[in-house]
């Protein structure tokens, strides 16, 4: 995939919701800067972070329709994809603490060398003894 495209899993299944062009190229903007800067591989995880987005926007859209009254869902959606953002980033940066504690600090590792675990292996990303 060129930098320069940003496919998400509504194109996969072959739906375009509307106003899906301006975050296509927002994101895509975000990979360009990414290869400006050298760092071109990130396209590599898009697949992953597509995988990974369209369960949390599910429960976003779940809760909205389960709590929230319809004359207030507009209000809701701004507000929580502004402060969802800045949770779900936080999580992301606890998760990055804890990912880099079992790859680079955890006693398995000190006591050997480690293999990351293929995305999409069990658990997600942590890292085992050479051999497992």
């Amino acid at each position: 995939m060129h930098p320069h495209e940003v496919r998400g899993p509504q194109i996969a299944a072959g739906r375009r919701p509307a106003g899906q062009g301006l975050r296509r190229r927002i994101a895509g903007g975000g990979l360009r800067a990414l290869h400006r800067a050298g760092h071109g591989g990130y396209i590599d995880l898009l697949d992953v972070y597509a995988d990974a987005a369209e369960p949390v926007a599910r429960a976003d859209l779940d809760y909205v329709q389960r709590w929230v009254a319809r004359e207030d869902l507009v209000e809701s959606v701004v507000v929580g994809t502004v402060l969802g953002e800045a949770v779900f980033g936080a999580l992301r940066r606890l998760a990055h603490v804890d990912v880099s504690y079992l790859r680079f600090e955890s006693p398995e590792y000190l006591s050997g060398p480690v293999e990351p675990v293929e995305p999409g292996g069990s658990g997600g990303g942590e890292v085992g003894p050479a051999g497992d």
